[in-house]
């Protein structure tokens, strides 16, 4: 009897102990994004069936117009990379 009464009085005061005290902490993971949202779209440039079809004019003409496009295609890129780059 006296064991169930010490078992008892054990419980109880148990339960007169205080409650833990929960605390929220804030924790900031860094997660990994691709810095890189859009790329450029790649220039359709002439294939070597169409420039072997044109003239000597018209080949020259193309050539260029290609070099244009591929310089402004490439600096697209090199600007995409160095904005990645500087994050």
């Amino acid at each position: 009897m006296s064991r169930c009464v010490l078992l008892v009085v054990l419980m109880l005061a148990g339960c007169a102990a205080p409650a833990p005290q929960t605390e929220t902490i804030t924790v900031h993971i860094p997660v990994p994004v691709p810095c890189i949202e859009t790329t450029p779209e790649r220039p359709a440039l002439v294939t070597g069936a169409e420039l072997r079809a044109m003239s000597d004019y018209q080949l020259v003409l193309a050539l260029h117009r290609d070099r244009l496009m591929r310089a402004l295609y490439e600096s697209e890129l090199e600007a995409t990379l160095t904005a990645c780059a500087a994050r």
